[in-house]
């Protein structure tokens, strides 16, 4: 490990005892203070960041509080805005913050990457970077890379690759079931993210009549609608062996749910690594998750914002690659992880 990645490895590390743990190695931290926006010659910079998220998630509250940690420990801040789930509501409001001129620095969690290309291109017309966490900007969802000018870096990984991980986990949790009926949860249908799931989703079983994807839905990201649609859901298709949630908060709803109408036969899988998701795992309740780590993604996209605007390097692809690199949790791996939130 280098000396930038040692460096924002312990950025993250201090500011979270967790990340010591997922990251798997820890670094005296590098405030980034003691330097102006033009860069390394003595001054101090103030981060003044907005945080324009595609949706207001608990998940996406844990990216916004990891970029606190880092903000607001130079005396700055982190303004949240929301960007409404839509493309064009979140152009309107990177143009309106850049227009404030209130923020020296964008943290950007996009609704869909060609979507976001208005915003960052704005944003550097402006001579204001961005950094992006979750999704990504430009042409690809898929292109781990800063694929425009003005992104100085992309915290999160390829949906094509966390979409194969969370089919992997689909075809594990059909093992004993011919056909498998499954339910397939969608945290918003248009969102990126959940699309590419979808997708990744269908490339892997999409063609095998062992998989039958008996009904959609759409929670919203919110665990208590997610519970209400899986129980419509399965008391008009009663059939189902499992349930392929958006996410940790809806998956462990939708296991209570199952407890409580003695339908524990069903399958439960989540998405994203929570902590009450990860106890879910451990007592079984829940089949499986993949972990992600939001905490670290605002932390790392904050810090690298900093280094940025006080001429110090930001993370390569490859050392943020190695930070937020999602993986598979079962009841085999569970013992002593600890999620970033939920």
């Amino acid at each position: 490990m280098n000396r930038t990645q040692l460096r924002f490895a312990g950025i993250v590390a201090g500011a979270a005892a967790v990340a010591l743990a997922l990251v798997g190695c820890s670094s005296a931290g590098n405030g980034g203070g003691g330097t102006d926006d033009t860069g390394a010659d003595g001054g101090d910079f103030t981060p003044s960041f907005a945080f324009i998220a595609a949706d207001l998630s608990d998940f996406g509250q844990m990216q916004l509080e990891g970029a606190e940690s880092v903000a607001e420990g130079l005396g700055g801040s982190v303004t949240m805005l929301d960007g409404a789930n839509d493309d064009n509501s979140l152009t309107t409001i990177c143009n309106d913050a850049i227009a404030s001129g209130r923020y020296n620095g964008i943290i950007l969690n996009p609704v869909s990457a060609p979507g976001a290309i208005p915003c960052v291109e704005a944003a550097h017309e402006a001579g204001i970077a961005v950094a992006t966490v979750e999704g990504f900007a430009g042409p690809s969802s898929t292109t781990v890379e800063p694929q425009l000018d003005g992104v100085i870096v992309s915290v999160g990984t390829s949906n094509e690759n966390y979409g194969s991980m969370i089919a992997e986990t689909l075809v594990s949790a059909c093992e004993g079931f011919d056909p498998c009926n499954y339910i397939h949860i969608f945290g918003i249908k248009g969102y990126q993210l959940s699309e590419d799931i979808h997708a990744a989703v269908q490339a892997e079983v999409g063609d095998d009549p062992r998989f039958v994807e008996v009904a959609q839905g759409e929670d919203y990201f919110t665990p208590d609608d997610g519970r209400q649609i899986v129980a419509d859901l399965i008391a008009a298709n009663p059939e189902t062996n499992v349930v392929l949630n958006s996410s940790d908060s809806t998956a462990v709803q939708v296991a209570n749910l199952l407890k409580e109408i003695d339908r524990t036969d069903i399958v439960v899988l989540g998405d994203g690594g929570s902590r009450q998701g990860l106890a879910g795992v451990a007592d079984g309740s829940i089949f499986s998750t993949v972990i992600l780590r939001p905490f670290t993604y605002g932390a790392t996209a904050a810090e690298a914002l900093v280094a940025h605007n006080t001429g110090e390097p930001v993370p390569t692809p490859e050392e943020v690659a190695d930070l937020a690199a999602p993986f598979i949790v079962t009841k085999d791996n569970v013992e002593g992880l600890e999620g970033e939130w939920g």
